[in-house]
């Protein structure tokens, strides 16, 4: 199903899959510091969560022809939080 349409060109990448694996990452461990590039300071992955959403679902409603798939980044990371409140309990036995 189409839920969102980019005209007519075809997206192909891995980066939706990859917010999918943040985003579970900042749910089982939501004040795990980590520090990006070479930037000293720590920022909790919960926050960095937050704002990297944040940015794409604003890039998605304002880009039209950047060429990237905002949507598909922000359905990724939805799906790791719908993974990882399925598998909670699974989860759990684990830690």
């Amino acid at each position: 199903m189409l839920l969102v349409n980019s005209g007519n060109v075809p997206m192909v990448g891995a980066s939706g899959a990859l917010f999918g694996i943040f985003s579970f990452f900042a749910l089982a461990y939501p004040n795990e510091k980590l520090y990006a590039f070479f930037i000293p300071i720590g920022i909790k992955s919960k926050v960095l969560l937050g704002i990297l959403i944040g940015i794409e679902v604003i890039l998605g409603m304002v880009s039209t022809s950047d060429g990237v798939g905002h949507w598909a980044h922000v359905g990724g990371a939805l799906m790791g939080l719908a993974f990882f409140y399925f598998n909670k309990n699974f989860l759990q036995n684990i830690y």
